[in-house]
């Protein structure tokens, strides 16, 4: 769960109990054969039974987000920072303003999460 490239940003936030999560954030590097099955943003557990997994999968659900394959490669979202705040996480990100090539700007994105 880390981004393949030496310049490119893995963010890891620890959700404390009860949730018993690991939110990561990594950047699309394009490096390596299965670099494109790894979510941009997901949660995984850290139940031992299931450990590092993500938390939640299913037909129509799941704690995992990927970029759009026709975009990932030219707009670039870094991880910077992240926290967890009141069921909320949070990424600090910088991304360029438009799919096309422009300057990078700071976004706060947020994400809620509750597993039961």
């Amino acid at each position: 769960m880390r981004a393949n490239f030496d310049l490119s940003l893995s963010l890891y936030i620890f959700f404390p109990l009860p949730t018993q999560v690991l939110y990561v954030g990594v950047t699309y590097t394009g490096n390596g054969p299965y670099r494109s099955e790894v979510p941009a943003v997901s949660s995984r557990s850290l139940d031992s039974d299931s450990l590092f997994e993500i938390a939640e999968t299913a037909v129509t659900t799941g704690t995992r987000m990927f970029v759009n394959s026709l975009a990932r490669e030219r707009y670039p979202i870094n991880y910077v920072h992240g926290f967890s705040s009141d069921g909320f996480s949070y990424f600090l990100t910088t991304q360029m303003k438009q799919t096309s090539p422009s300057p990078f700007q700071s976004k706060l994105v947020s994400g809620v999460f509750f597993f039961f």
